[in-house]
């Protein structure tokens, strides 16, 4: 028996509308997944650098890049290319270290790419100082 005339009109929005939503889901559900893999990659690079004694303690880029490929980070969509860590969308995290307080930041743009907007992601760590010094902090900031 065949399906009455309205019934193919009423099967292809269905399916046109599902494809539509499931797209949505994905595109705004990556976004999430990202932010949380970037958020997951830094605070390993911090642990990982707290971790580290002092005359270990990487003080140049390439020498934070060696560290950090030697480690067993779970990267997930971040990673390493070059020496370069790259964040959840592949934009290259602004690494810098501070010679006078002997400590690193981490600042990913985030979603939007663009510095000082709401979605920024930011980490600091210190030096492990091993002489009872208290190293100075402003400690760890993840914005979201």
């Amino acid at each position: 028996m065949p399906f009455p005339v309205p019934f193919l009109p009423i099967v292809l929005i269905v399916a046109f509308a599902s494809a539509i939503s499931m797209w949505l889901i994905n595109h705004f559900s990556s976004a999430k997944i990202r932010e949380t893999q970037t958020h997951f990659a830094i605070r390993q690079i911090t642990e990982r650098l707290d971790q580290i004694e002092e005359a270990d303690f990487p003080r140049t880029t390439a020498d934070l890049i060696d560290s950090l490929e030697s480690s067993r980070i779970d990267w997930n969509s971040c990673g390493i290319q070059g020496e370069q860590i790259l964040d959840g969308w592949g934009i290259p995290i602004i690494t810098t270290f501070d010679k006078k307080n002997e400590r690193w930041s981490f600042h990913s743009f985030g979603r939007d790419g663009r510095s000082g907007s709401a979605d920024d992601i930011e980490a600091v760590t210190n030096r492990n100082r091993t002489d009872g010094q208290a190293a100075p902090s402003d400690g760890d900031k993840y914005a979201n």
